[in-house]
């Protein structure tokens, strides 16, 4: 009981620090990109952002829902590959589907005036893609009970979007 009771603190510990590791990461990137972008700059940067953010909110967040919701039984059926092939492959037809209903976006936007150029929709479904496959690994880390590795690929995730916003 003791031990299961110390197991459970260890998980606790490693989901806070990576909410914590998130939270800070954030608004430390918010603070750099204020300061670094232009008001318009940041203004475009937040409508390609819109994107992303729709594609992981409606798209992939469900799938790794899924995936989590369906990894314990999986497992006990021993069709764990099964069921992360077949993730794999929604995964690729989900942002199959983000693209077709983004790449619209551009010319639309060109045609109202407004300054939202074809590698910036790009740029965005790149951004989806790899933020819902991050998404979709943590959750499989999660569901594996994994909570360590899972933070670290928090941390990482983090990492290198302040690097990479740094070198702007």
């Amino acid at each position: 009981m003791l031990r299961a009771l110390e197991n459970n603190w260890r998980e606790t510990a490693w989901v806070l620090a990576s909410q914590v590791i998130s939270l800070s990461g954030s608004l430390a990137l918010v603070r750099l990109l204020t300061g670094a972008l232009s008001p318009d700059d940041y203004g475009t940067l937040g409508l390609a952002l819109t994107i992303a953010t729709l594609g992981n909110v409606a798209l992939f967040g469900p799938l790794a829902a899924g995936v989590s919701r369906y990894f314990a039984v999986a497992i006990e059926l021993g069709a764990i590959n099964s069921l992360l092939q077949t993730a794999g492959r929604l995964f690729v037809t989900l942002l199959a589907i983000l693209s077709l209903f983004s790449l619209p976006i551009a010319p639309i936007a060109a045609a109202a005036d407004l300054a939202i150029s074809p590698t910036l929709v790009l740029c965005a479904i790149l951004l989806a893609g790899a933020s819902g496959a991050s998404f979709l690994s943590i959750s499989v880390r999660n569901a594996e009970r994994n909570r360590r590795a899972a933070a670290i690929q928090v941390a990482t995730e983090m990492a290198v979007k302040l690097i990479a916003c740094s070198a702007m």
